[in-house]
């Protein structure tokens, strides 16, 4: 009498390979994680760029310091507020404190009209009077540039500024306004630097 011989049960072959992970998904799983650390480098590297940093821009680059501006000199200016319109026109005072923000919109509105002699400001405000300066006429761009020279101690300078800021908002692409930090004595000095500081001035 034949004896039964016990049958191993064996995987096939190709179930056993399936077990192992494939060496293509490997390189996969390889290739995703290089990827995944280069981009994670990237952006670490991006956040240390100078002005995406918490630090203070002086640790990157020199700090700016303000300088008493050149254009006080060159167009004379002795007290303030005054207004150089394209280098070549120049308005001293404001009324601004005496007779309200509207009554020195009109007039500073006059004042480009005379400037530019353009209809944009012609036929809104009319035409008002200024002081012709011996300067070529600037311009930035198609805009026509306000060179203004207020102290940050002078209150009808703060109040010409709101006007300025707000005629520069009405009409961006006919005017852009460039303030200019004028000091009235050394007390304002250190406000100077402090307003260039943070963007209160441009010179």
């Amino acid at each position: 009498m034949k004896k039964d011989t016990p049958t191993v049960s064996r995987k096939p072959a190709a179930t056993v390979e399936q077990d192992k992970p494939a060496p293509s998904m490997r390189s996969a799983l390889v290739l995703i994680f290089i990827i995944l650390a280069l981009i994670t480098a990237i952006y670490i590297l991006s956040t240390l760029s100078p002005g995406k940093t918490n630090l203070p821009s002086n640790q990157f680059q020199e700090e700016k310091n303000w300088t008493l501006s050149p254009l006080i000199a060159q167009y004379g200016v002795t007290s303030v507020p005054v207004i150089v319109i394209n280098c070549r026109y120049m308005r001293i005072g404001s009324d601004a404190l005496n007779y309200g923000d509207e009554w020195e919109r009109q007039k500073i509105g006059q004042a480009l009209c005379a400037a530019t002699n353009s209809s944009t400001f012609c036929s809104k405000f009319g035409r008002g009077s200024l002081t012709a300066l011996n300067f070529p006429v600037c311009k930035k761009g198609n805009r026509n540039v306000i060179y203004a020279f207020h102290s940050p101690s002078c209150p009808i300078s703060s109040e010409q500024r709101n006007v300025l800021d707000a005629f520069k908002d009405e009409f961006p692409q006919e005017v852009t306004v460039q303030y200019v930090c004028t000091p009235r004595g050394e007390q304002d000095m250190g406000s100077c630097a402090y307003g260039f500081s943070i963007g209160r001035y441009d010179q």
